[in-house]
C-alpha cells in the first residue's frame, strides 16, 4: 500500500495497521506458508545461543494480513490473544518473556505460544529490558515510563522531545537504549534515549523512512540492533541491521507478502536460564456431584526447554501427593459435597517443578428431572396450562420449579411448593411455530437438570365457517316460526352465535354449542315486509365467522276470492305457496294477474285446489317479487 491514500495530518501511530491494512483472513496454512517466507530473512544474523536448549533464536508477532499470530525462529506458534496487537516485546535475564498489548495490557508469552495476561496497563508503542538495572522500560508518543511488569503500573521518567513518534525502543546488553521514529515522507531517526530523563538525542538518518506498526529489537548476544521496518515509500516490508553509531540501516531481506513485524525479540544468555516448567490442570465436570467420576487433564501443562516426566495430584490439601503418574490424565471421585483444594506437582527432565492448584466444588446429587403433560396444539395468543409429575423432595424439603417455554420465554424460579406437589403452569404463544417446553426442579440438594422437552405446535386460529340457516321463506305477521342453525368449525371447537333479525331484533352471543350441533330458534314480525336474517359464528378464541343472509317475507292473509292456474306449489308448517300462471283475485288493485305467485293458509279455503288449478274463497296475500 502507499501513501496517498492516507491524509498527511493522520496521526501517525501502530495503530493506523488497524484502518488501512487488507482485512483479509489467513488459514493456518497460509500463516504457516507465509512464516516460512519470513523465517529465513530473521536467520541470516541469528546464531543459536545454546543448541542444547529448547529455545528459538528470536520471537516475533507477524500481522497485516490476517489476524495477528506469534512465531518463532522454528515457525508458526499461536494466534495472538491481544485485544488488538503487541506493539511490543522482550525477555527479561531469566527468559521470562512478556508482550504490552498497543491499546495497553501486559501479557506474558511462553515459548510454545501460550500467552497470560498479567495486568493492565497504558497503551505503549514499544517495550524493552534492561539487563543492567532489571527494570521494563516502555514509551508512547510522548514520554518513556518504567513498568511494574508483574502489576502494569508505569512511573514516568521524562519527555522523549522529538518531532516524530517513537515507535520503538531497545536496549543492548551494556543498557544502552536507542529508538527510532515514523513519519511519511523522509528518512526516519535513530536517536539515543537517556533512561534517567527520557531525553533523545538524534544520531542520524536512518537511510529509510518508517511507517506503520513495527518494531526493533537488539541481538544482545551479539549487539545487533534489527529493525522490522516498513517503508513510507510503497518498497515491501524488510529486516534491517543498524549501525548504532551513524543511523544507517542495512537491508537483510524482505518480507514477502507485505506482512508486518510487530513485538520483534532476540534471545540471549539462554544458558544462563533457569525455565521451570508451567503446571495447569482442567477437569470434566466443572461442577461434579458427590459419587459422580471426574476426570482430571493436564496436558497443557508444559515445559519450556524439554519435557514433563512426572505428574503428582494431592487429593486433599496436606502436602502430600497421594498419586503419581508419567502421563497427565486421571480420575477421582469424593462421596461427600464440598469444596476440595487439589494441587497438581509437574517435574521435568530437569527436576524443576512448578504447582497449580485449583478448588473442585462438588455439589449434591440434584433432584430428578420433572415430566411434563399438557396440550401437544394450540392457537396463537391462547393461554395453555401444563403441569409436572408429583415432585418428591428427597428430604422432604420444599422445592422450586423453573419453565422454558422454548419461545426465548423462561420464569423465575417460581414457589416453594411442598414435597409431593404436582406443579402447574400456562403460558401463551404469539407466533405460529414448534415450541419445545422444559423444566428443572432446584431443591435442598441442588437443581435438577432440564426435563426431556414437550412438544408444542401453535398454529393461527382459523375462523369458523359461515353458519347456515334453515326455515321457512314466508311467514304471517305475528306468528312465530322456527329456524334452525348448523355451525362448523375448522379445529372443531366449540362456537357461538349472533342472529340479526332485520327488524331492528338481535340476539346476544348465545352458546358454546359444540361443532355441527344443530341449533333451533323462532322469532316472530310485526309488519309486513321483506326482512334480511343474518346469522355470524364466534369460536371460544374470540374469532368470528362472515355472516351468513337468509330472506323471508312476511305477509298479511285477507279473506279473498280467487281462481287461476297454477305450474307449482310449496308449503310450510302454516302456509301453501302457489306460482301461478294465470291469476284473478278480488280483492286486490289489479284482480287479474300474469305468473304471481300467491300464499295461502292451510286451515281456512272454501273452494278447490287441484293439480293445476285453483278456485274459491281463501285467506290469501300476494307476494312480491
Amino acid at each position: 500500500m502507499g501513501t496517498s491514500c492516507i491524509s498527511s495530518m493522520e496521526t501517525l501511530t501502530k495503530k493506523n495497521i488497524i484502518n488501512n491494512k487488507q482485512e483479509s483472513k489467513l488459514p493456518c496454512d497460509d500463516e504457516t506458508s507465509l512464516v516460512q517466507e519470513i523465517i529465513p530473512v530473521l536467520r541470516k544474523g541469528s546464531p543459536l545461543q545454546d543448541p542444547q536448549r529448547d529455545i528459538s533464536d528470536f520471537y516475533a508477532c507477524a500481522m497485516g494480513v490476517g489476524d495477528p499470530f506469534w512465531f518463532s525462529s522454528d515457525g508458526y506458534l499461536a494466534p495472538s490473544i491481544l485485544p488488538n496487537f503487541p506493539s511490543g516485546s522482550d525477555i527479561d535475564s531469566e527468559g521470562n518473556w512478556y508482550a504490552v498489548d498497543y491499546a495497553g495490557g501486559i501479557y506474558q508469552i511462553f515459548y510454545d505460544g501460550h500467552q497470560v495476561f498479567i495486568a493492565p496497563s497504558i497503551p505503549l508503542n514499544s517495550l524493552t529490558y534492561d539487563t543492567t538495572t532489571e527494570l521494563w522500560f516502555g514509551c508512547d508518543a510522548t514520554n518513556v515510563y518504567t513498568i511494574d511488569i508483574t502489576t502494569g503500573i508505569t512511573s514516568i521518567i521524562g519527555p522523549l522531545e522529538t518531532s516524530n513518534i517513537i515507535i520503538g525502543i531497545a536496549c543492548n546488553l551494556a543498557g544502552e537504549m536507542y529508538g527510532y521514529d515514523v513519519l511519511w515522507t523522509g528518512d526516519s531517526t535513530l536517536f539515543s534515549i537517556n533512561k534517567d530523563t527520557g531525553e533523545a538525542t538524534a544520531i542520524g538518518s536512518m537511510g529509510y523512512g518508517f511507517i506503520y506498526a513495527q518494531d526493533c529489537a537488539f541481538d544482545r548476544d551479539n549487539d545487533i540492533l534489527y529493525i522490522a521496518g516498513y517503508f513510507n515509500d510503497g518498497s515491501p516490508s524488510a529486516l534491517l541491521t543498524c549501525d548504532v553509531t551513524t543511523g544507517q540501516c542495512t537491508i537483510v531481506g524482505s518480507f514477502e507478502g507485505g506482512i508486518e513485524v510487530d513485538a520483534l525479540t532476540w534471545s540471549y544468555g539462554v544458558s544462563n536460564w533457569t525455565l521451570y516448567p508451567y503446571a495447569n490442570f482442567t477437569w470434566i465436570p466443572t461442577t461434579p456431584y458427590q459419587g459422580e467420576t471426574i476426570f482430571f487433564n493436564a496436558s497443557t501443562s508444559h515445559d519450556y526447554d524439554g519435557f514433563i516426566i512426572l505428574y503428582e495430584w494431592d487429593w486433599n490439601n496436606d502436602s502430600v501427593y497421594e498419586e503419581a503418574s508419567t502421563i497427565p490424565t486421571t480420575t477421582h471421585l469424593w462421596t461427600s459435597p464440598g469444596d476440595y483444594n487439589v494441587t497438581l506437582r509437574v517435574t521435568d527432565d530437569m527436576g524443576l517443578t512448578a504447582t497449580k492448584y485449583n478448588i473442585i466444588e462438588v455439589v449434591s446429587n440434584p433432584p430428578s428431572s420433572p415430566v411434563i403433560y399438557g396440550p401437544d396444539n394450540g392457537f396463537i395468543n391462547v393461554s395453555y396450562t401444563f403441569t409436572t409429575d408429583q415432585i418428591t423432595d428427597p428430604n422432604g424439603d420444599s422445592f422450586y420449579c423453573k419453565w422454558n417455554w422454548g419461545d426465548g420465554n423462561l420464569t423465575g424460579w417460581l414457589g416453594p411448593y411442598p414435597s409431593g406437589s404436582i406443579i402447574s403452569a400456562s403460558h401463551t404463544w404469539t407466533y405460529v411455530g414448534v415450541y419445545e417446553i422444559r423444566a428443572k426442579i432446584k431443591g435442598s440438594e441442588g437443581e435438577s437438570n432440564w426435563s426431556e422437552p414437550h412438544i408444542i405446535t401453535i398454529f393461527e386460529n382459523q375462523p369458523p365457517e359461515k353458519p347456515i340457516i334453515k326455515g321457512p321463506v314466508v311467514g304471517r305477521v305475528g306468528v312465530a316460526y322456527n329456524f334452525t342453525v348448523v355451525i362448523t368449525d375448522p379445529e372443531a371447537e366449540m362456537f357461538f352465535f349472533r342472529i340479526d333479525w332485520g327488524d331492528g331484533d338481535t340476539t346476544g352471543w348465545f352458546g358454546p354449542y359444540d361443532a355441527g350441533e344443530e341449533v333451533t330458534f323462532s322469532h316472530a314480525w310485526n309488519h309486513v315486509g321483506t326482512y334480511s336474517i343474518q346469522v355470524k359464528a364466534k369460536d371460544i378464541y374470540g374469532e368470528e365467522s362472515n355472516s351468513d343472509l337468509f330472506v323471508i317475507q312476511i305477509v298479511e292473509l285477507k279473506k279473498s276470492f280467487l281462481i287461476g292456474v297454477f305450474h307449482n306449489q310449496s308449503e310450510t308448517d302454516d302456509l301453501r305457496i302457489i306460482d301461478t300462471n294465470f291469476l284473478i283475485i278480488v280483492p286486490s288493485d289489479s284482480i287479474m294477474y300474469y305468473r304471481v305467485s300467491i300464499v295461502i293458509a292451510k286451515n281456512y279455503r272454501f273452494g278447490i285446489l287441484l293439480s293445476s288449478l285453483v278456485g274459491g274463497i281463501f285467506e290469501a296475500a300476494l307476494l312480491n317479487k
